[in-house]
């Protein structure tokens, strides 16, 4: 099969199983992941945001927040709401999800996320 043949919603799949898998270095544990992924037949995230499962449980968690207090999060309301240990992962994770268009963040600002989701 060429590049050209391969249906663009492989190509999203594959880009999200990149972005949760792209810690992991050893091709052969890379593959593994992959392959329990695929044989789960897991779709990990809302329809039309193609989130990992990180992002997608970042998101619910980020709802329910808003939805609870009236009030986005903080970074630090994040990791403990998800058990994350840093900041930095916080603060990707959180842009992941503006890029895909699940929230959107005021720059420069405390508590500035917005749940915008897409179709």
């Amino acid at each position: 099969m060429s590049p050209n043949e391969i249906p663009p919603e492989i190509y999203e799949r594959a880009e999200i199983l990149m972005d949760q898998f792209r810690h992991i270095e050893d091709a052969r544990e890379l593959i593994a992941r992959i392959l329990m992924e695929v044989g789960q037949g897991a779709q990990s995230a809302p329809v039309g945001l193609g989130l990992t499962t990180l992002q997608a449980s970042g998101l619910e968690f980020i709802t329910d927040y808003v939805k609870a207090r009236g009030a986005s999060p903080s970074f630090d309301d994040i990791a403990d709401g998800l058990g994350m240990n840093s900041r930095r992962a916080v603060h990707r994770l959180v842009h992941q999800l503006a890029d895909r268009g699940a929230i959107s963040i005021a720059p420069r600002r405390a508590r500035s996320i917005s749940i915008v989701g897409r179709a």
